[in-house]
């Protein structure tokens, strides 16, 4: 018996005798290392990532991922049935495997060459990336994750959320994961049983902070412990993955450009101090937090911006809220953070 799966070059073999790895063109037996090596090319082991190499890499072992979560249901419901009967048990039947899948906490009970074909592959990635840390050019997603100061979970979760939107090929495997022909994005509890057999020593950690930098920048909202619940980006975050640059077409209607003039500010003794004052408390928190600059029209609130800008060498983004508020659809809390 075998599963056959096309985007690599190798087959799961099921045998009375256990479990091997096959090439399927020459139908030669094949170890783990061979089937590492036949996926990433071990002369690359260490180097630095470019970012179409980076993405490339972690779209195949997503696909590793995937493939070991499809064999496990052939594998449960193969030990059901009896036709492998020299294999650890299970009383797991198809229909129980699927609806296992994408269940927490997941404790897969699956044999061993799977987590070593997943650590190989990974033990290359890592090699990787810690090699491009000591570069000055991270890949974005690389960079996503040291900015948002990203969770393994969190960071793994990004990835199975990125390779949907770059092959429709992911969001088919998903479906038949998650059982769900609607949904066109991984769930939280597929994603967990993905990283359980990825990591199987490792504890995921929850997406439920609201006020976490993941989920105010990088993924749509997640505030209910629900694992059917779909992990998508914010499209600005994928835009920013693809290197390019996304903004709502209603906020940037509402955008404010600095004056072209080089005027110095208004009050300056006092309203720039107490401004500089205030962008450096903001920057000092860990928290996000909120001041207001106020003023009647013609005090010189661009003005003083625009001086501290170019002085402490600060980008700021300047939204007109009376235009934003005019339309009936968006609240305050709406706009900002959109912002």
């Amino acid at each position: 018996m075998n599963h056959d799966f096309t985007n690599f070059g190798f087959r799961t073999i099921y045998t009375e005798s256990g479990i091997a790895f096959e090439d399927k063109s020459a139908k030669q037996p094949l170890n783990t290392v061979d089937v590492v090596d036949s996926i990433y090319s071990p002369e690359y082991r260490g180097i630095p990532y470019l970012d179409e190499e980076y993405n490339q890499d972690w779209m195949a072992f997503i696909s590793l991922c995937l493939i070991v979560a499809t064999s496990y249901k052939f594998y449960c419901s193969q030990l059901a049935s009896g036709s492998l009967p020299n294999l650890p048990h299970t009383s797991m039947s198809l229909d129980e495997a699927l609806n296992h899948i994408g269940c927490y906490p997941f404790d897969p009970q699956s044999p061993e060459i799977w987590s070593e074909l997943l650590n190989g592959a990974y033990s290359h990635i890592e090699s990787r990336e810690i090699a491009t840390k000591n570069t000055k050019i991270l890949p974005r997603p690389m960079q996503l994750a040291r900015s948002l100061n990203l969770s393994e979970f969190a960071y793994f979760s990004m990835h199975c959320a990125i390779v949907c939107k770059l092959d429709v090929g992911f969001e088919r495997v998903f479906k038949v994961l998650q059982c769900d022909k609607s949904g066109n994005a991984p769930t939280l509890g597929v994603i967990h049983t993905l990283y359980a057999f990825a990591f199987p020593y490792k504890k995921a950690e929850w997406l439920l902070d609201c006020s976490s930098l993941e989920n105010r920048l990088l993924f749509n909202l997640i505030s209910e412990f629900d694992l059917k619940r779909s992990l998508t980006l914010r499209p600005y975050a994928f835009s920013y993955i693809l290197g390019e640059f996304c903004m709502r077409q209603e906020l940037s209607s509402c955008m404010i450009q600095f004056p072209v003039n080089n005027q110095k500010p208004l009050h300056i003794d006092r309203q720039l101090q107490e401004v500089r004052n205030s962008i450096k408390t903001m920057l000092s928190q860990a928290e996000p937090c909120l001041s207001i600059l106020s003023g009647v029209a013609g005090s010189g609130k661009k003005t003083t911006l625009q001086h501290l800008a170019k002085e402490e060498g600060i980008l700021f983004l300047l939204v007109d809220l009376d235009k934003e508020l005019s339309n009936d659809q968006y609240t305050f809390s709406n706009i900002l953070e959109r912002a």
